[in-house]
């Protein structure tokens, strides 16, 4: 993110039929902004 008040989050998600057969994976990357964006500085990636 180009701002210091915003972050981003990685979501996945599995969809399994039957005995552990997988049939759906997805990753989502979305943009939050933080509630108190002082907490984080220096601890996120680039």
């Amino acid at each position: 993110p180009r701002y210091k008040e915003l972050g981003l989050i990685r979501a996945s998600y599995q969809v399994f039929k039957n005995e552990g057969e997988l049939v759906l994976y997805c990753e989502h990357l979305q943009t939050v902004k933080y509630n108190n964006p002082a907490d984080f500085v220096g601890k996120t990636e680039k």
